[in-house]
């Protein structure tokens, strides 16, 4: 009895301080909000080896690596989250922003249809593909797309209407 005493006041603050994966992503997710980028991309790692299958931690972990400046890192965690969730809007939408400031419209806008094929009321992914096709030569489609991230409520993309849209 006493050997099983001294385990458990042993190991039992190894027990009670162990965070759980979710517990880790939102640690992750206040760092980044303080721009913190390198203290949330530690708790996201350390998320994804208690979960290797936490879909939205690899998604908020390739926009982190986005913030520290590593396209590569980012865009393998995005394609991770793609190939876990088929239909995880997010991670097309935020693969998409990645591919267009990137300069790879096509594949942006790719991107950026199958996440308003899964979320057809995401005006943010609506603005990201109009900027995508006005990049990508498509003056028309991408102002149709504005237009509709505008009545959906996306008023940032009053800028590139004005701008482009006349």
């Amino acid at each position: 009895m006493k050997k099983l005493l001294f385990i458990l006041v042993l190991f039992f603050p190894l027990i009670a301080f162990t965070q759980s994966a979710e517990d880790l992503y939102a640690s992750a997710v206040r760092k980044a909000e303080y721009f913190n980028f390198k203290g949330a991309l530690d708790d996201l790692n350390e998320a994804i080896a208690l979960n290797p299958r936490y879909i939205k931690a690899y998604t908020y972990r390739g926009y982190v690596k986005d913030e520290l400046d590593d396209y590569k890192g980012a865009l393998a965690d995005y394609n991770t989250a793609v190939s876990l969730k088929g239909d995880d809007y997010e991670a097309y939408a935020r693969r998409g922003a990645l591919k267009k400031r990137y300069r790879d419209y096509d594949g942006a806008i790719e991107d950026l249809d199958l996440a308003i094929q899964y979320k057809p009321d995401y005006a943010k992914a609506y603005s990201d593909r109009g900027q995508a096709k006005i990049l990508n030569g498509d003056k028309k489609g991408g102002c149709t797309d504005m237009a509709k991230a505008k009545s959906l409520g996306y008023y940032a993309a009053l800028n590139t209407i004005s701008t482009n849209c006349k």
